[in-house]
């Protein structure tokens, strides 16, 4: 009873310090934001302009969010639970919390991208403007290998 009652205790902490605060780490170390250009093959199609620019901004948000996450919290991710003191452990759960919150983008953007997956929705376009989205769409996978080759050694 006393675990449930340490662990209710430290999630309401976290929730009230993330409710506190937004912390917008602007680490100059940080990855750049991306700076997507749209393609002169999609610049008339208002919905993928729409869904791109979204993107980007979902994918800028995500970056920073993850590497804010990874940076303020850099000497505990190697640690267990029970190396955790309990400072430790309600910072982490503050900072997931934030994380989770600030994250917030990405989600209409993904269910929008599912969304269009399941309609005909790129058949409606013609190769050059296929092969335009799918250019898009390495430069967002690229940023994901850059974030986890940056710290990829913070994992072993």
């Amino acid at each position: 009873m006393n675990k449930i009652k340490n662990l209710f205790s430290i999630l309401l902490i976290a929730f009230v310090l993330s409710s506190c605060g937004n912390d917008k780490n602007n680490n100059s170390n940080f990855l750049p934001p991306l700076d997507i250009e749209i393609p002169a093959e999609l610049a008339g199609n208002k919905e993928i302009v729409g869904l791109l620019e979204a993107s980007e901004d979902a994918c800028n948000e995500f970056s920073n969010n993850i590497e804010t996450l990874i940076v303020k919290n850099k000497d505990i991710w190697n640690k267990t639970n029970e190396e955790l003191s309990m400072m430790e452990q309600i910072t982490l759960a503050k900072t997931m919390a934030q994380f989770a919150l600030n994250s917030s983008k990405m989600i209409p953007v993904m269910e929008k991208l599912n969304n269009l997956e399941g309609q005909d929705f790129f058949d409606d376009l013609n190769e050059e403007q296929i092969q335009a989205f799918q250019n898009i769409s390495k430069v967002f996978t690229k940023r994901l290998d850059e974030i986890n080759a940056k710290y990829e050694k913070l994992a072993k």
